[in-house]
This record gives C-alpha cells, structure tokens and sequence, in this order.
C-alpha cells in the first residue's frame, strides 16, 4: 500500500461519504424539480440519479436520502406550526399531514414518462405522503405505548435481559420513531404501486421501509415544539 487511500477502512468511507452527499443533494434537487415543474420553472439537472447500487453504496444512498427528506419535512412542518407554543398531538399529526400533502402535491416531480395528467399524478402524491406521516404519528405513539409495557413486565430472568431493551427501544423518541417508519413505508409503498396499478417489487419495498424508517427516527429526534 503505497498510498494512506490504499487502507480498505479509508477506500470505504472516501466512497461511502461522496455517495451519501450525491444522494442527500438529489432529493433537494428532486425537491426543487418537483416545485420547478408546477410552476413552469426549468429543471435543474446538476446530480444524476444512482440506480442499482448495492452493499454499501446503497446503504449510503438510504442514509443520505433518508437526511434529506427528513429536513425537508421539518422545514415544512416549522413553516406550517408557527408560533412558540409546542402543539397537541391532534395538531402534530395534522400539522405532518399538512407536510406531507404539500411535499407529495407540490415538491415531488411527475415523471415524464407518466402519461396521466400531471394534476391527477400530482394530488395521488399528496394523498398517499399526507396520509403516511400521521400513520407514523400514530404508530409511533403506539410503539411507545408497546416500549413501555414491555419495560414494565420484563422483571426477572431471560425476559429482562431480552425484552427490557426492547422495550428501552421503543420507549424513545427516536425508536418509535425508527419503527413507525414500518407501517409508514408499507402504506407509502401500497399507495403508490395501487395509484399506478402493479404490484410493488422487493426493492422498492426495502427501500422505502429503510427510508421512511430514517426519516421517522430523525423526526423523532425532534420533538415539534
């Protein structure tokens, strides 16, 4: 090895970072697309779209797509809360809704190879991204609720050592968080491949489940206040 980039550990992450980056900017220009098409604006087309990748280029692409849109979603939903006050969760999950609807109806672009009206393509989005969040709202609730109980019974024996950090998991924020993104992919999923109707592939069921299992663990991250 005649070069420190030789190392297998650094070749990695000089690969890992670069592909992480590149994925994390598409979705913001994916975004800025989305919103440039509506309006009548042109596209930008600095970043290609990685297809295909694999091993640890696809974890990459997961984590830097899952940052991005996850950002995305908080900017949103601080423009539409307003105020200092932090809200109900009737009003979190109507206020992720809200975030949602506008992401999918506004700022993901209608493929150009989609030959149903751009506005029919365009307010499917918005109904399946505006129905997603707040299940995640809701299940995450409901994993917390789950954490909780399973701290509570796991006491003695092979169940605490097994089940109490579980239930430590689920009992956070950023855990329920990461396992509403579960329900929310596969709703996410289900909604798309029926709006289009196929049947959805395997990889584009992992992928979402991943994505939206990152986006809900950052979200969770940050309680709205």
């Amino acid at each position: 090895m005649d070069k420190i980039s030789d190392v297998p550990v650094i070749q990695a992450t000089l690969n890992f970072v670069p592909e992480m980056l590149h994925s994390g900017g598409y979705s913001f220009q994916s975004a800025y697309n989305g919103a440039a098409q509506l309006v009548g604006l042109p596209e930008c087309k600095l970043l290609s779209e990685h297809k295909g990748a694999t091993g640890s280029d696809w974890v990459a692409q997961q984590i830097g797509s899952g940052v991005s849109v996850a950002c995305q979603f908080w900017l949103l939903e601080r423009g539409l809360k307003g105020g200092t006050v932090a809200p109900s969760f009737g009003r979190k999950l109507a206020i992720s809704g809200a975030a949602g609807a506008l992401y999918g109806g506004v700022f993901t672009p209608v493929d150009p190879a989609d030959h149903r009206p751009a506005w029919l393509a365009r307010t499917e989005n918005a109904a399946i991204l505006g129905t997603s969040l707040p299940l995640m709202g809701l299940a995450g609730r409901g994993f917390q609720g789950l954490g909780r109980s399973l701290e509570a019974s796991a006491m003695t024996g092979y169940s605490r050592t097994l089940i109490n950090p579980v239930g430590k998991f689920l009992s956070t924020e950023i855990g329920s968080g990461i396992a509403s993104g579960v329900p929310g992919g596969l709703w996410y999923t289900t909604g798309r491949s029926l709006a289009e109707c196929r049947i959805p592939t395997f990889n584009e069921t992992t992928n979402n489940l991943v994505n939206f299992s990152i986006v809900g663990g950052l979200l969770g991250a940050r309680p709205m206040r």
